[in-house]
């Protein structure tokens, strides 16, 4: 797992980067060892926003959200991007079901 955090016109703080830590906990179980995680936080007058792409074995998936505060703008691109870990979980679980079970229907000779 590799996580590397990148501030744009913002400096990366030790508040910001315990707090990005503190949510990531959940991620990085879900993931795994295999994904690299790489979050863009930019501030451009009142807009903070947040960019999280995380890049894995056969996974690709990108959350951004964009607030007024930069905290708020952290947690929900981190539940957009939870949401979308957990559907690409129950797809390949459901995909394993279907061929496991395809093959038991078959009539021993």
């Amino acid at each position: 797992m590799k996580l590397t955090v990148t501030g744009r016109h913002i400096e990366i703080t030790p508040a910001i980067q315990t707090h990005l830590e503190a949510k990531m906990e959940k991620l990085i179980q879900d993931l795994g060892e295999e994904a690299d995680i790489h979050v863009i936080l930019s501030v451009e007058k009142y807009r903070h926003t947040a960019e999280i792409t995380v890049k894995g074995k056969n996974l690709s998936i990108f959350g951004e959200d964009q607030t007024k505060d930069l905290y708020t703008a952290i947690d929900n691109a981190l539940m957009k991007t939870d949401k979308q870990i957990k559907k690409h979980k129950e797809k390949n679980l459901t995909k394993r079901i279907k061929e496991g079970s395809s093959s038991k229907n078959i009539p021993l000779a």
